[in-house]
């Protein structure tokens, strides 16, 4: 068993699943929150404190602090419980209201596995998918680990 922190989710591995843990950055969520209210207050013109501009700099904190690992992991489990997709890595469980997420795990793969694949054209993408990390061994076939833009497109490159 070992752990690997990504920038949204930390992971831990089994011998036989991944676990995706949601993190929480709160220092880089105040400090974006902060800088979005310093701009208003610095932009020309007149700042002031409605319902709809204070919530505006709320969403934008809650996107920071919550909402993209919390994100990632409620796409990813949704896209594989609505289309069982065999280019996609098994989502087992979801637990938490999406803070954790259970998936099978698969063996690690080379650059050269990747591109011999049917999914060579998402590794020569410029995308998240362009690193061999993004993909396994599962079952015998080259599958995606990391899809949760599959499922919600503003999370990065759909294939």
């Amino acid at each position: 068993m070992f752990i690997k922190a990504g920038a949204t989710r930390i992971v831990i591995f089994t011998p036989t699943h991944a676990v995706k843990i949601a993190r929480i950055p709160v220092f880089s969520a105040m400090k974006a929150f902060v800088r979005s209210l310093v701009r208003k207050f610095r932009s020309k013109t007149k700042f002031r404190f409605t319902k709809n501009r204070i919530g505006l700099h709320a969403r934008a904190l809650g996107r920071h602090m919550f909402g993209v690992g919390i994100l990632a992991n409620r796409a990813e489990a949704k896209y594989w419980r609505d289309t069982q997709d065999e280019k996609c890595i098994p989502t087992t469980n979801v637990l938490f209201w999406g803070w954790v997420i259970v998936q099978r795990r698969g063996e690690k793969v080379s650059k050269e596995d990747v591109l011999n694949s049917t999914l060579s054209k998402l590794m020569l993408t410029d995308s998240e998918f362009s690193a061999p990390h993004q993909f396994a061994r599962y079952k015998g076939r080259v599958v995606v680990v990391d899809y949760a833009s599959f499922g919600d497109p503003s999370l990065g490159a759909v294939a």
